[in-house]
C-alpha cells in the first residue's frame, strides 16, 4: 500500500538512486528545521517566481482569505548540493492549490534569476515510458541527505488525474513528496507529474512496503498551472511587435523591439491560448537604427522571416531559423528605398499563398509589393490612392473574412477600425469593427495573428499603458471580447 511522502520532523526532501545535479529541483521547509511544525518536501521551479510541489505539503497550511502560508516557508533552488552556497534559498510569500489535484504553486517573495525553470509536458504519459524522480528525501543509508538524488522508475497504469509507476531497488522515500517526475523530449527535460505517494520499500526506517509510486499527473492541467503563474504582458518598453512563427511548433509568437537598445525580443507562444512562455533575446540584426519591421513568411521554409526598413530607406530581409535570424538579404537599397514610407506590414493582399509587403505611403496612399519568388518582389500595385489613408493611424493585414484572402484593418485617429475585404480586384467596401465611440484611441500599435491558436487570425492591440490584449478573430469579418494576454 502506498503512502503519503511529505516527511514531518525535520527530514529534508530526497529519492532514493544515484547522486544528480538538476538545478531546478527544489527543497521545500516548512517551520524551523527539528521543531513540531517541521514538513519538508520537494518541487520544481517553473517560472522565475514560482515552484511546484503536491498540495499535501501544504495541507491546513494556507490562509483560506489570502492565500499566504500559515507557516514559514522556504525554497532552496539551484543548489544540488545542499551544504553548498550555490543558487538560492528565497520564502514564500503565497501559496495556490489547484483544485481537483493534487497540487500545489508557491509564490516566491523574489524571483530565481540564476536558475532556468523546468518546462511543463504538455503529452500524456505512456505506459512503459520512463521518468526520472529528482529530489532531496531519504534515502536506503541517510535520514537528513545532503545531496540530490534521483531514480528512474517505468510508467504502469495512467488515469485521468495520476500515474502509477514501479521501480526496481530504488524508490521515492520520506521527504519526497512534490518531486518531480521528469520525462525528456529530445534535448530537454519536461515535468510531466510530481509524486505524491510511494509504498517506500527499502526506505531509511521503512519495513516492509511496495516499490510502487504514485504521480499526479501535469500535462492535462497545464492551462490552470500557466495562468496561475503567469502575469499580465507588459510591452511598455517595446516601441512595436509583430506576430509570426518562428519556431517548428504550432504557436504564434510575438517580436518586439526595445525602444531604448534596439534589441528584438522573442515571446514564444505556448499551447495555452493567451499566455506568452519566457522571452528571449533574438540572435540577429539591433534595431535601434530602424523606422519600421513587419515579419512573414517569404522564404518557402515556413518559418517567418523578419523585414526591416531603416532609417535611410533601405529595406532588408532577415530570413527566420531555428536559432535566431539568418544573414541580411537586400530588398530595396538606399538609393531606391523607401525613406518616404509611414508603415510596411506584411500580408497575403493577392492570394496567391505567398506573403506581400504593403507600404503606407506619406501621400496618404496604399501600395502592395507582390512577393513573386522567395526573397523578390514585383512591381507596386495600389490598393489605396492618395490621401486615403492620411488619418489612418495604424494598420494590419490578416485572413478576417473566411475566403482565404487576406484582409486590411485600419485604425482611424478618431478610434474606429475598420475592416476592408480582401478581393480579387483589390479592396472591398469598409466594415465597421469598432465605432469611435468604442474604439481604440488609446492603442500604441495594433498587429494581425493567430494569438489563440485557434486556425483564426486575431487582432492583437498594445495599449499606451503597455498592456496587450488580444481580440479574438470569428472569419466572419467581426472579432470577440478582449482576451487579456499573460506572460511566464
Amino acid at each position: 500500500m502506498s503512502a503519503l511522502i511529505a516527511a514531518a520532523g525535520g527530514s529534508a526532501a530526497a529519492v532514493g538512486g544515484t547522486t544528480s545535479e538538476h538545478p531546478f529541483v527544489a527543497r521545500i521547509v516548512q517551520g524551523q528545521p527539528g521543531a513540531d511544525n517541521s514538513r519538508a518536501c520537494g518541487g520544481a521551479l517553473v517560472q522565475s517566481r514560482w515552484v511546484i510541489t503536491a498540495g499535501i505539503c501544504f495541507a491546513g497550511r494556507v490562509n483560506t482569505s489570502n492565500g499566504t502560508p500559515t507557516v514559514s516557508t522556504v525554497v532552496t533552488v539551484g543548489r544540488p548540493d545542499l551544504s553548498g552556497s550555490a543558487g538560492a534559498s528565497v520564502a514564500v510569500d503565497q501559496v495556490a492549490l489547484l483544485a481537483g489535484r493534487d497540487i500545489a504553486l508557491l509564490r516566491l517573495a523574489a524571483p530565481v534569476a540564476e536558475v532556468t525553470p523546468l518546462p511543463l509536458s504538455i503529452a500524456p504519459p505512456t505506459a512503459a515510458e520512463q521518468f526520472t524522480i529528482a529530489g532531496f528525501g531519504r534515502t536506503s543509508t541517510e535520514w537528513v541527505p545532503d545531496r540530490q538524488h534521483s531514480v528512474t522508475l517505468t510508467v504502469g497504469a495512467v488515469e485521468a488525474d495520476g500515474i502509477t509507476v514501479v521501480g526496481q531497488g530504488a524508490v521515492v522515500c520520506k521527504g519526497d513528496a512534490g518531486a518531480p517526475a521528469l520525462r525528456r523530449d529530445g534535448g530537454r527535460l519536461e515535468l510531466a507529474g510530481i509524486a505524491s505517494e510511494s509504498g517506500q520499500a527499502g526506505c531509511f526506517g521503512n519495513v516492509g512496503g511496495g516499490e510502487d509510486v504514485t504521480l499526479t499527473r501535469v500535462d492535462n492541467v497545464v492551462d490552470d498551472i500557466r495562468r496561475t503563474i503567469s502575469q499580465p504582458a507588459n510591452l511598455s518598453g517595446m516601441s512595436r511587435f509583430a506576430v509570426g512563427r518562428f519556431d517548428a511548433d504550432a504557436f504564434a509568437d510575438v517580436l518586439a523591439q526595445e525602444t531604448t537598445t534596439g534589441q528584438l525580443w522573442r515571446y514564444p507562444g505556448t499551447s495555452t491560448p493567451g499566455v506568452w512562455g519566457p522571452r528571449s533575446q533574438v540572435g540577429g540584426p539591433n534595431l535601434s537604427d530602424a523606422v519600421d519591421f513587419t515579419v512573414g513568411e517569404f522564404t518557402g521554409d515556413r518559418l517567418d522571416d523578419l523585414v526591416v526598413r531603416w532609417r535611410a530607406g533601405s529595406v532588408f530581409l532577415y530570413p527566420g531559423a531555428a536559432t535566431g535570424l539568418g544573414a541580411s538579404q537586400v530588398i530595396r537599397t538606399a538609393q531606391n528605398g523607401w525613406s518616404d514610407a509611414v508603415q510596411m506590414v506584411a500580408g497575403d493582399i493577392t492570394g496567391d499563398g505567398k506573403d506581400d509587403i504593403l507600404v503606407q505611403w506619406r501621400a496618404g496612399s496604399l501600395f502592395a509589393y507582390p512577393q513573386t519568388a522567395p526573397g523578390s518582389f514585383g512591381g507596386s500595385i495600389e490598393l489605396r490612392s492618395a490621401g486615403a489613408l492620411s488619418d489612418a493611424a495604424d494598420f494590419t493585414v490578416g485572413e478576417f473574412t473566411g475566403d482565404h484572402l487576406d484582409d486590411l484593418v485600419v485604425r482611424w485617429r478618431a478610434g474606429s477600425v475598420f475592416l476592408y475585404p480582401g478581393a480579387a480586384t483589390g479592396l472591398g467596401a469598409s466594415q465597421v469593427i469598432r465605432t469611435a465611440q468604442n474604439g481604440w484611441s488609446d492603442a500604441r500599435h495594433m498587429v494581425a495573428g493567430d494569438i489563440t491558436g485557434d486556425g483564426k487570425d486575431d487582432l492583437t492591440v498594445q495599449w499606451q499603458a503597455g498592456t496587450v490584449f488580444s481580440y479574438p478573430g470569428n472569419r466572419a469579418g467581426g472579432i470577440g471580447g478582449s482576451l487579456p494576454i499573460r506572460a511566464l
